[in-house]
């Protein structure tokens, strides 16, 4: 039962996505800014169709590959190992998707709402709920660090998804505070370097952890 209803929050999220996107539709413009400067001035319009479609559309595909990938994963079986895991690591990534979608259509309808701080935000937060998650990973296909020493050694896969998590963690609490506390240039700067050497840190531990065994 827990399991099912876990399967279910991605679906739940993208619901109220759609649900709210049909509420103020009717009030969106014919066309609407869906893209957006480093300095928050929206850089390109899409028409509404497309503007007010074009997320929750993402988030459906999304959700229903992530019902297909552990189906064709030749280590399916692992998935079974972390699926409370991994059915929230999927909600937290289309809960993210649902907040932009809420920002761009209140930005659409004219409202007070400050795109930057709010993708910024919200990506900080989903780095570091993504990288809580990590030390609870199995070794996958799809899912995780997947290189070549990680997916030899179930040792090595654990030993560096602790640190890769770690990492995450670190880059998304950076972004949240430079989100709130700087410009978006330099919050755009610090998001970059630290995800960059989150992701390329993750890939050498992994090799220093596979040497060491």
């Amino acid at each position: 039962m827990e399991r099912h209803l876990l399967r279910s929050l991605p679906a739940l999220v993208l619901a109220a996505t759609v649900l709210y996107t049909i509420s103020v539709y009717p009030e969106l413009p014919a066309r609407m800014p869906t893209h957006w400067g480093i300095n928050g001035q929206p850089s390109s319009w899409s028409s509404r169709e497309f503007g007010a479609w074009i997320l929750p559309a993402v988030m459906a595909l999304l959700w229903a590959l992530s019902a297909v990938l552990p189906m064709i994963d030749p280590r399916k079986a692992n998935y079974e190992k972390f699926g409370v895991t991994y059915h929230l690591a999927i909600t937290a990534i289309i809960a993210f998707q649902g907040v932009i979608q809420w920002a761009v259509l209140n930005v659409a309808l004219g409202r007070p709402v400050n795109i930057n701080t709010v993708i910024y935000v919200s990506l900080g937060a989903l780095f570091a709920i993504l990288g809580v998650a990590m030390p609870f990973t199995k070794p996958t296909t799809f899912f995780g660090v997947r290189t070549k020493w990680t997916l030899s050694d179930d040792t090595v896969w654990a030993r560096t998804h602790k640190t890769a998590g770690l990492l995450m963690v670190v880059a998304g609490v950076l972004t949240v505070y430079s989100a709130l506390t700087a410009t978006p240039q330099i919050t755009f700067m610090i998001m970059v370097t630290a995800t960059m050497a989150a992701a390329i840190g993750s890939v050498l531990i992994s090799y220093v952890y596979w040497r060491q065994r």
